[in-house]
């Protein structure tokens, strides 16, 4: 049994047929899919100021959990490290973004060393958080770096390219979905934003994007599957992605990637090592020139670059890691 320890407005998310971020429909496949093999149970995890009774809380819910998958850093990471079960981390930031890094590096490597598994997500994550510990001068080690699956039937595309550029992510100004508007703007392309609305001053100063550059809120899985599949080229927004299931879902879609990645690697690039399909670029004269160049790519090599996401990331991939990390 898989246990994710979740916030309400998450678990609500994760149970909903409209699209919301990357984790919460990856879950959502898993608990779909992985039924002839294990039971995903999404729990609800309330915010606790006392640690000891949020300690209680995950124990009591991960009871006989062969797997928690941690989706919040401090303090959800080091009240699921004690549970018995081994851990998997999906990390959402870099570690400079945490004032509590180094609390979180001392306490991940004393669970570590006491035998509790605990797996990353992104060899870039790991790398990062390895670093991070350096400074402290702790060799911090974990099992081992577990990839994001695709866990969904697909569209085959289209063959026809209504958008010349699409993104899918959540609406906020860390992921900035709508980076892909502007860009689309300046080098006079169609593009796509598949985004869910939010109440907020960032959704409401973007509702108004027309004419060539197109925004829709709210869609299912389906829907947005069946968009993917008319689009040539997906720019990934966010420099610190460490999972990347939306660029995966689009690979899987025979969509190339161009990544925005003006500080060094993306976790993106660990989807398909060495792919001329998935590329990176530091600025908006770089990206137009890198949609461009791979936007070029012929139907027959699209089919083949779906075929090669499908078979590095299906949902086969995921229960044979499965498999090991519960081993």
């Amino acid at each position: 049994m898989i246990v994710i320890p979740y916030r309400d407005i998450m678990s609500r998310d994760v149970t909903s047929p409209i699209t919301s971020g990357g984790i919460e429909r990856f879950i959502r496949h898993l608990r779909d899919e992985l039924t002839d093999s294990c039971v995903v149970d999404v729990t609800r995890l309330y915010y606790a100021e006392d640690q000891a009774a949020l300690a209680r809380y995950v124990a009591e819910e991960a009871e006989g959990a062969d797997l928690v998958i941690c989706n919040y850093p401090n303090p959800y990471l080091n009240v699921c490290l004690e549970v018995s079960a081994p851990v998997v981390w999906v990390n959402h930031h870099t570690s400079d973004v945490y004032p509590e890094a180094n609390t979180l590096c001392r306490r991940m490597n004393f669970h570590v060393i006491n035998g509790n598994k605990l797996w990353m997500v992104s060899r870039k994550q790991a790398d990062d958080w390895a670093a991070r510990s350096r400074l402290l001068g702790i060799d911090l080690k974990w099992n081992g770096v577990i990839p994001p699956s695709m866990v969904r039937n697909v569209h085959v595309h289209s063959g026809r390219i209504e958008w010349d550029l699409v993104t899918v992510g959540r609406c906020d100004p860390g992921k900035n979905p709508f980076l892909v508007h502007e860009v689309a703007i300046k080098a006079k392309m169609k593009s796509l934003v598949m985004t869910g609305f939010t109440a907020d001053d960032y959704a409401y100063k973007n509702r108004g994007w027309a004419g060539d550059q197109t925004t829709e809120w709210d869609r299912t899985d389906a829907h947005v599957s069946h968009r993917l599949s008319q689009c040539g080229v997906f720019l990934v927004t966010w420099p610190d992605e460490t999972f990347g299931i939306a660029a995966l879902e689009a690979l899987a879609h025979g969509l190339p990637l161009v990544i925005y990645s003006p500080r060094g690697d993306h976790a993106c690039e660990e989807l398909i090592p060495g792919s001329p399909w998935i590329v990176k670029a530091r600025t908006f004269h770089e990206i137009a020139d890198a949609v461009r160049h791979v936007g070029r790519i012929t139907p027959l090599e699209r089919t083949k670059l779906a075929i090669d996401a499908r078979a590095r990331h299906g949902v086969h991939a995921w229960r044979k890691k499965l498999e090991e990390m519960v081993a």
